[in-house]
């Protein structure tokens, strides 16, 4: 499941670096950083339907707060278009700006949270 959607994630980020929960120490914006955040497996009557919704959050990192949007929005369209087996829809739940600019260095981040609808 999330090898499943970091290549969806992946092929709408650009040339941007992506990396699960965590981003190493050097690495450098612009940059995308994901971690599932919830798991609901369907189960019927009859047991599990095989339909799966996860939950991801999207930490997208820029120098500039232009960028961090700009890489925000495409990812936003992309993954809203996004049904290729086993995902069979992306919904974007919430996007908003992370911006904490009291760190070094200075980097801009948008948060975007979205729920992938799998078939498992």
């Amino acid at each position: 499941m999330d090898s499943t959607f970091y290549s969806a994630l992946k092929a709408h980020t650009g040339s941007a670096k992506v990396y699960p929960v965590l981003a190493p120490d050097d690495a450098v914006a612009p940059m995308v950083v994901y971690q599932r955040t919830s798991t609901q497996r369907d189960l019927t009557i009859d047991g599990l339907s095989g339909l799966v919704s996860a939950s991801y959050r999207i930490d997208i990192y820029a120098t500039s707060l232009k960028a961090a949007q700009s890489l925000s929005d495409t990812v936003v369209i992309g993954l809203s278009q996004h049904k290729e087996a086993p995902i069979n829809y992306i919904t974007i739940d919430n996007e908003f700006d992370g911006s904490d600019l009291s760190g070094d260095p200075k980097l801009f981040r948008m948060i975007v949270e979205v729920t992938a609808h799998f078939t498992a």
